[in-house]
């Protein structure tokens, strides 16, 4: 996992503090590792680089082993430093510290691997670098790079330890706050004091000048820009860089810091600079005494200001220095195998060096970490004179911790990430009590008391955050310890492969502890208030106002503390509002009012009325002005005019203001005069007047709601008219008065009966249904024409049949309304039938026109759609023009001949009510009747004439030919000579003699048989 970027400083247990050589070490001639063997210098002056192999362009390639020496042999008195540091920023190219976790350094005092080791680095244990010494003069290092490995590697610098040189450190902060003219008796003389004011940004800039830097030619160099800035606010945050020498800073809570900076120089030397940052506290404005409760045009007067040397209404606040320790720290859990990781913070500032002696001393440790194995894993915590407490053992065997743990396995802490890489994960509180809420991690990982996490696939289950028991308790594992000093929780990791984060961690100690605390307090040096129009009189200690408003009036006090702080407080003198009546709809003859703003009633009186001979009554007034008020029954419904004036403004101190005049609209109650409707039957859409009859005076404000069946038709009406069926509702009420709602209903019966007439494609019997509304008790159906037949003639629905094609008038009667039958017409007609004529056509295709006429019988449309198709899909039909009607002409050679055709005729009834259409189909062929004979035939093979053919033969099947000499001998016979000719290209006479010969050929499509003469002319010129 990547380590995460924080502002805190760690402290690790196992880390050495980092150091560098001088520039000049750099300019040395470095070694790679894969040179191995031994490399040497003569003496300090001339040091050793060595780096990894650079095979791989500058990087390392994985399963690297190697092993070198290097060795200053003129070492006299003095130790060797060995510095690995990563790059100051990014421009420097002279530092490199970049080795995975799955490839180590190891470094030995000595030559070969026997002597100390000194020990083992890579770039996730050891992020900040290496600084190492040793009083031998050769250190030899083994590199092991892990498979599937690869990084930059490297540079490793070899030199004597150098003398530090100090230097000195000053700091300026602008905007230029500076030291009180007050005296702090908690803070000696010699201190640095700045004061400042809630909400300032402080913007700091460190001044070190470095007065030894390489002054005699044998120190080194000291640069600004690589000395490392650590400023402490003294709230917790700390910032750390390089050439760090600006910050800028706004302190979020009220009070006062201790804060520290200490600039470290390349080679370890320290120089700090502490100050006192005083926040100035709000004073004490809680004694400044007023009237605060006043009418419109009255006057009160406010101090608040300044008589020397006291301050009236206003008093100074105190302030404490906030404690200056640190509860938090980070570590991140590299994979490890047995290896044990520690991450510490320390505790200062309690007074009299306390002791943890008993129950709720140590309240609680919390952990906010994330870890992908619980079995791997002990983590104990260590008090500063060395006492330990287990906080949980989730390792089956012995580990570094005594006893064996529960065996966690792969459970999670928090949401981990468990990718194979070292991206963090999600950390989860994981908190230890005494007095915890869940029992030890031991027992609650038994219970299987885990959550699903998943932001990491492919996820697992974790154990819960909360507070556990820890599995030793710290009231006795802790009897006796110290709780100034070094805290330490360490985590052991005892198997491959998983690693995690703790994030972040801290504890909380019990309130009895008392912490060494500094406190001030600013003098109070002038006071003043903001201009106000409202003000009449100012003479600082006091002023007289008049508020001009109603409700709050706000007047703001100034004060300024000897820290050059501003801070104000505003004072609200309170204006009674006028009273408030609002114009209100009285509900019939009652009502009541409740004046607002007039905490103390008043007085009534009536304005106007009506007319002269109405009045209002008064009765009940309250404390708060509420009256009930009323009319009697020879008032008159309508708006009176009341005044009221307030008792405590407006009679007591007669302000004009206070006295409101109000509307009271007095409405009636609606009525429906009884009685209301008798229910009623209305035929032949007869209608009747449904009234609600005369309302009182006043009434104009009435909702009125008429509705049929539940739905509203009418809302404006006091009477209507209707000729429908349905249940009547008329709701009448006044909207000022819910509960003066009305209502009545009647039932009515509008009789209506209806049905269709009807057409009838062919003589078969309808299925009728008659609507009546309301729904029919009886009726009786009917015809002029006694031929008709009702199924059915006294129920709603019947078969009705008629006995031949024709109209007829039918007629439904219902029994209630015996005078208003309903008529209708009905149709039956008969449906189309179309014939082709002539049935079957013969004609000859070259010469002969075809007409085809669809004779129609029964009901049509007189349009007729003609289609014509082949019986062969390969045939193209000749495109003809239809027209519509009832003659469809062919002209000659619109067919192919001997190919069969199919003439489809369709036509609708003239009502579109039959199912089907009117259609009628006709198969046709037609003929060939032309064809040519030849009477002399030349057989000399010169290709003209040489063979007897006949030309169109292949229009007329089946037809035959017989060539016989002149003794009637036969000598050529085909039965289908059609098809023999179109295989042979005509008869071929062989060697026949020239001479005359006679044919004979029928041809059965045309009933027609030819005879005649044929000549054969051979070379010879002989005949037979």
């Amino acid at each position: 996992m990547k380590s995460r970027p924080m502002k805190f400083d760690f402290k690790y247990g196992a880390v050495l503090i980092l150091a560098v050589f001088c520039n000049s070490l750099l300019a040395q001639d470095s070694t790679p590792i894969s040179d191995e063997g031994t490399v040497e210098s003569t003496n300090c002056d001339n040091g050793l680089i060595i780096t990894d192999s650079n095979a791989d362009d500058g990087n390392y390639l994985p399963g690297e082993t190697y092993e070198i020496t290097a060795c200053i042999n003129t070492l006299v008195g003095d130790s060797v430093q060995i510095v690995i540091l990563p790059p100051i920023n990014q421009n420097d190219t002279t530092h490199v510290w970049d080795v995975d976790g799955n490839s180590t350094l190891l470094i030995y005092a000595g030559e070969g691997t026997d002597g100390e080791l000194l020990g083992a680095f890579n770039s996730i244990t050891d992020p900040d670098g290496v600084y190492l010494n040793t009083i031998v003069p050769c250190v030899t290092f083994v590199w092991e790079s892990g498979e599937f490995s690869s990084g930059e590697g490297f540079i490793a610098e070899i030199n004597c330890l150098q003398e530090l040189q100090p230097f000195n450190v000053s700091v300026f902060i602008e905007p230029p706050f500076g030291l009180s003219t007050d005296t702090f008796p908690d803070i000696g003389p010699d201190e640095n004091v700045i004061t400042f004011c809630f909400g300032d940004t402080l913007n700091f800039t460190a001044n070190p000048t470095f007065p030894l830097s390489d002054a005699t030619g044998d120190g080194y160099e000291q640069l600004l820009e690589e000395s490392t800035f650590t400023w402490e606010m003294g709230n917790g945050d700390i910032f750390e860089g390089v050439g760090l020498n600006q910050l800028t800073y706004g302190y979020p809570d009220p009070g006062g810091y201790f804060a520290t900076l200490t600039v470290t120089d390349i080679m370890g030397q320290e120089q700090t600079y502490d100050a006192y940052l005083l926040m100035a506290p709000r004073p004490i404005f809680s004694n400044i005494v007023f009237g605060d409760t006043l009418c419109l045009g009255d006057t009160t007067i406010i101090t608040g200001g300044i008589l020397f040397p006291d301050t009236v209404g206003v008093s100074p606040s105190i302030s404490a220095v906030q404690p200056n320790y640190d509860f938090t720290d980070s570590r991140f859990l590299p994979d490890g195998n047995g290896e044990e990781y520690q991450t510490t913070i320390e505790i200062e500032g309690y007074l009299d060096d306390p002791v943890i002696s008993g129950p709720g001393d140590l309240v609680n440790v919390c952990l906010n970490m994330e870890h992908s194995y619980l079995g791997d894993l002990e983590a104990w915590l260590t008090c500063p004179n060395g006492q330990t407490a287990l906080l949980f053992d989730g390792f089956g065997g012995e580990g570094g911790y005594p006893g064996e743990g529960f065996g966690g396995g792969g459970t999670f802490l928090g949401d981990a990430n468990d990718d194979g890489s070292d991206d963090e994960g999600i950390g989860f509180d994981y908190c230890f009590s005494d007095d915890g809420d869940l029992s030890t991690m031991e027992d609650e990982f038994i219970a299987g008391n885990t959550v699903e996490v998943n932001s990491f696939p492919p996820g697992g289950d974790a154990m819960i955050e909360g507070t556990y028991l820890p599995a030793e308790n710290f009231e006795t594992s802790f009897d006796g310890c110290p709780l100034n000093g070094d805290w330490t929780i360490t985590i052991r990791d005892n198997i491959g492969i998983d690693n995690g984060y703790i994030f972040n961690w801290g504890m909380e100690f019990g309130p009895d502890f008392e912490l060494d605390t500094i406190y001030y307090s600013p003098d109070i040096v002038d006071a003043y208030w903001l201009e106000d129009d409202d003000i009449v009189f100012n003479s600082d200690t006091s002023i007289t106002i008049v508020p001009s408003n109603q409700g709050n009036n706000a007047f703001t006090f100034v004060v300024e503390d000897s820290f050059g702080c501003i801070h104000d407080t505003t004072f609200f003198v309170y204006v009674r509002p006028l009273p408030v009546l609002n114009d209100r709809t009285a509900c019939d003859r009652m009502d009541q009012l409740f004046p607002s703003n007039s905490p103390q009633g008043g007085i009534y009186g009536v304005v106007s009325t009506p007319d002269d001979n109405s009045a209002l009554t008064f009765s009940e007034v309250g404390p708060l002005g509420q009256v009930d008020i009323s009319i009697t029954e020879n008032d008159l419904y309508g708006v009176y005019q009341v005044e009221y004036t307030e008792q405590i403004c407006g009679v007591d101190s007669m302000v004009a203001e206070y006295t409101e005049t109000v509307n009271i609209d007095f409405r009636p109650y609606p009525q429906i005069e009884p009685p209301f409707f008798e229910d009623s039957v209305l035929c032949g859409g007869a209608n009747i007047t449904l009234d609600a009859g005369p309302q009182e005076e006043n009434s104009q404000n009435f909702v009125i709601d008429w509705s049929r069946d539940g739905s509203t038709f009418n809302a404006s009406d006091l009477s209507v008219s209707v000729d429908q069926s349905g249940l009547f509702v008329l709701t009448i009420f006044e909207p000022a008065c819910p509960d003066s709602v009305v209502s009545d209903t009647t039932f009515i019966d509008a009789i209506n009966v209806d049905f269709e007439g009807d057409t009838i494609c062919g003589l078969v019997p309808t299925i009728k249904a008659v609507e009546v509304i309301p729904e029919s008790i009886g009726g009786m159906w009917s015809a002029e024409d006694e031929g008709i037949i009702f199924s059915q003639p006294n129920a709603i629905v019947t078969d009705i049949i008629a006995p031949a094609f024709g109209d007829y008038e039918i007629t439904y009667t219902d029994v209630r309304c015996p005078n208003d039958a309903v008529t209708r017409i009905f149709k039956w007609y008969e449906q189309p039938d179309l014939t082709i004529i002539p049935q079957n056509p013969v004609f000859c295709f070259e010469k002969d026109s075809l007409t085809l006429t669809a004779v129609l019988e029964g009901a049509g449309n007189d349009t007729y759609f003609w289609e014509l198709t082949s019986v062969n899909p390969g045939v193209i039909t000749p495109p003809v023009d239809f027209d519509f009607d009832q003659f469809q002409q062919f002209p000659p050679e619109s067919f192919e001949p001997i190919e069969s055709y199919i003439a489809t005729v369709t036509t609708f009834d003239e009502f579109g009510r039959c199912p089907e259409p009117g259609r009628d189909t006709l198969v046709f062929t037609p003929l060939a009747c032309t064809y040519n004979i030849p009477n002399v035939i030349t057989p000399n093979g010169d290709g003209l004439n040489d063979l007897f053919a006949i030309q169109f033969i292949e229009f007329f099947p089946n037809a035959s030919l017989s060539i016989y000499n002149r003794w009637g001998q036969e000598v050529f016979e085909s039965s289908v000579f059609n098809e023999y000719q179109e295989q042979n290209d005509g008869w071929d006479p062989d060697d026949l003699p020239g001479g005359v010969y006679f044919y004979e050929l029928k041809l059965p499509t045309i009933d027609r048989i030819e005879t005649g003469e044929i000549t054969i002319i051979t070379q010879g010129g002989s005949e037979q």
